[in-house]
């Protein structure tokens, strides 16, 4: 991604964050708020992308949260500190 992508993409994060916090408020339980979101997430890969390429993202997804989960979090946190 280019830095004009990133700066775009933080913005749809902090922005999603935003939505799930109101979802959240509003009643909705975060198992089901995060569970929408991502099957809306797959289907738009899945239309857009189709099988193998979908299928190949998420198990790219799933190895990074298996080997960089605990810095993930980390980066995350001091995202949200402004860091």
């Amino acid at each position: 991604m280019q830095n004009d992508q990133l700066s775009e993409a933080r913005q749809v994060n902090n922005q999603t964050h935003a939505w799930l916090d109101s979802l959240l408020t509003s009643g909705v339980s975060e198992a089901a708020a995060v569970t929408g979101m991502m099957n809306a997430l797959v289907e738009r890969a899945l239309v857009n992308g189709g099988t193998p390429k979908t299928a190949k993202w998420l198990r790219g997804q799933a190895r990074q949260i298996e080997k960089n989960g605990d810095a993930l979090i980390e980066a995350f946190a001091a995202h949200k500190g402004g860091g």
